[in-house]
């Protein structure tokens, strides 16, 4: 499996404008509006086709707003968001060199196991969780 069954691709968008201007229905349209500015920003064509798209949704105010809103630069990125993201890397990057060394802490004990395995009934290592052998 993993195919993809379906998918619009450029050779497509010839029926996508056409259903833009010819479709009664606003929703309709809106559909083909979406579908057209997803397959124009993955080509790198939306910029250049803005102004053909503006005409043909000129007549609905509200897919002309949908339009726009495409087409609109992406807002600032947000101070406190940045900060979020500079801690949350900080945080994952300590949490992964905490798992090396756990992680070489856990092939130690398998190597002092398998070279005196009676590590495991000294009575000295039994007494206390705290004495055990893994500390």
């Amino acid at each position: 499996m993993g195919r993809i069954f379906w998918e619009l691709t450029p050779r497509d968008l010839p029926a996508l404008y056409s259903d833009l201007s010819s479709r009664p229905q606003e929703d309709d349209k809106r559909i083909a509006l979406s579908a057209i500015v997803a397959l124009l920003s993955k080509e790198g064509r939306l910029k250049s086709e803005a102004e053909n798209l503006r005409t043909l949704v000129s007549g609905s105010a509200v897919l002309l707003e949908d339009l726009e809103g495409h087409l609109a630069p992406p807002p600032p990125e947000n101070a406190e968001h940045l900060r979020w993201e500079r801690e949350s890397k900080a945080r994952q990057k300590k949490q992964d060199q905490q798992t090396v060394k756990d992680k070489a802490s856990w092939v130690k004990f398998k190597k002092d196991i398998q070279d005196d395995p009676g590590l495991l009934s000294d009575p000295k290592n039994l007494i206390s969780w705290q004495a055990g052998i893994h500390r």
